[in-house]
């Protein structure tokens, strides 16, 4: 896949609309060469478990192991909160290429890297670099925005892709936005604020 316009596991019919028939948004999680034992487990568990998930607002989960490869993470993956079996599911996976559930479906999809896939996103994405501080002054796209106040604001009429990691001068070139998460050390924690934000925007929490 080459791009981001294919829907994920759940489809164009997916939940749209909140409690009172008001339109709700859609977010995509980029999570950019974050340590693979220290910290991965911790990001995927936390989207994968979230009510934000359930609620099929969330269209496509995709990691970035550096030099190993990009790979997109099913949305109705079963989640792993412990190291071990995250860890020999990714050794499967990079020995083998493929990770199946128990019905026989593929787990994990490999993908373009991240610049690519951010310079095919259809017009109605919103594309999100969080950055800690203000280390990127050369290649900055605009402005940098607070989290709670981004989220907040937000079209409900775009699809929000967050990427999540390192912001390389690629990644940052790509970007339409970038919102400060200095006060959100790990990627957990800022996960764990982003999905609380857009579950509280969207009345599913």
């Amino acid at each position: 896949m080459s791009s981001l316009q294919v829907q994920g596991t759940h489809s164009q019919d997916s939940v749209t609309t909140d409690s009172d028939g008001s339109k709700v948004g859609e977010v995509i999680f980029l999570l950019n060469s974050l340590p693979i034992i220290e910290h991965h487990p911790g990001p995927l568990q936390r989207i994968l478990s979230s009510e934000l998930n359930a609620a099929g607002l969330i269209r496509h989960i995709i990691v970035d192991f550096g030099e190993i490869g990009c790979y997109e993470i099913k949305t109705n993956a079963r989640p792993m909160n412990r190291v071990v079996p995250f860890t020999n599911q990714l050794r499967r996976l990079f020995l083998t290429g493929s990770v199946l559930n128990e019905n026989g479906e593929d787990v994990w999809l490999v993908r373009d890297h991240f610049s690519v896939l951010l310079s095919t996103t259809p017009t109605n994405f919103r594309k999100i670099g969080c950055i800690h501080g203000t280390g990127f002054l050369n290649h900055e796209p605009g402005p940098i925005g607070n989290l709670d106040d981004y989220i907040r604001a937000a079209s409900n009429e775009q699809v929000l892709l967050f990427v999540i990691g390192r912001m390389d001068p690629r990644i940052l070139s790509r970007v339409d936005d970038l919102v400060n998460v200095i006060d959100y050390p790990r990627p957990t924690d800022e996960l764990n604020r982003i999905i609380e934000l857009l579950e509280h925007k969207w009345g599913i929490a």
